[in-house]
């Protein structure tokens, strides 16, 4: 997509990454992963296209770092601009950050239901390495305490040499 650019995520993007109360409950996600972004833990990458955040790609560089991997545990590309490349170019800047940072392998999971998601990992490159199970929980602005149980395909891809 033209005018995209990817870059590191700013302090001033967090509020644009709710995406217009799309994701306003996951804020307490948002700004704890941004204080491990600044503390070099977390990477997050946005997809900016004329000066907004409408894309991102967030990578924790500690959870599986004895695999030699990072782990792209967020993806996202705004409903509105899908279909474009734009999920493609920013996994792409994402698996180049791992590598950047002497990772052998980049490694993500994927909901079992999530068909087409999974598709466009294995178009990438990422292979299903076994299944398992998380969970998650946050709390919401208004102070709703929300848990999430997901059953997922674990995939991976190796990223190669220098």
């Amino acid at each position: 997509m033209k005018g995209l650019q990817i870059r590191a995520c700013r302090r001033d993007d967090l509020r644009a990454l709710e995406w217009d109360g799309l994701f306003t409950h996951h804020r307490e996600i948002v700004e704890n992963t941004y204080r491990d972004h600044v503390r070099g833990r977390q990477v997050m990458l946005v997809g900016d296209v004329d000066g907004a955040p409408l894309a991102q790609a967030w990578v924790d560089l500690t959870r599986r770092a004895a695999r030699r991997a990072g782990f792209v545990w967020a993806m996202r590309v705004h409903p509105r601009l899908r279909g474009r490349g734009i999920g493609q170019r920013v996994m792409a800047a994402a698996e180049r950050a791992i590598a950047d940072r002497g990772f052998e392998a980049s490694e993500l999971v994927v909901e079992r239901g999530n068909h087409g998601a999974r598709r466009f990992y294995e178009r990438l490159g990422y292979v299903s390495v076994g299944t398992g199970s998380e969970t998650y929980s946050y709390f919401t602005p208004d102070g709703q305490e929300v848990e999430h149980h997901l059953h997922v395909v674990e995939m991976r891809k190796e990223l190669g040499g220098p």
